[in-house]
């Protein structure tokens, strides 16, 4: 158990790298983009598409695997509350076409991941604890 717990947290941490380096770096880019030139912000779909699949597969790995070792801890259930808040996002900005709403949209989705992220970071201590209780 003690392996399997330490390979969760070096996959949650590769997880958020990849999510902050890239999908949040990302979404910045097509917001600035969509400013230039704003009647291209429809020619994303794919690249919200694309981010948003990332997304969920990194909330089932978290909702599946991690949040089941961590129940009773305060921060799941507000985890979860912002897994649904960011789906719910995601659904807004695929179906969005006034660009001024989109951008709105977009930008909330950025601040709710940095925020979001920078939970989540508190859950690898949880994991590392838990895993240290177990060589005990």
């Amino acid at each position: 158990m003690e392996a399997y717990i330490r390979g969760l947290v070096e996959r949650l941490r590769n997880e958020h790298r990849f999510i902050e380096a890239a999908v949040v770096k990302y979404l910045d880019m097509l917001y600035e983009k969509s400013a230039e030139a704003q009647d291209s912000f429809h020619n994303t779909a794919r690249a919200i598409k694309s981010a948003k699949d990332h997304w969920m597969r990194h909330i089932r790995f978290e909702e599946n695997e991690v949040f089941p070792l961590l129940e009773g801890h305060g921060i799941v259930e507000e985890l979860k509350a912002e897994h649904r808040e960011a789906e719910a996002l995601y659904s807004r900005l695929e179906a969005e076409r006034d660009v001024e709403k989109w951008r709105a949209l977009l930008r909330e989705l950025l601040h709710l991941k940095r925020r979001h992220l920078s939970k989540e970071s508190r859950l690898v201590p949880l994991l590392e604890k838990m895993a240290e209780g177990l060589r005990a």
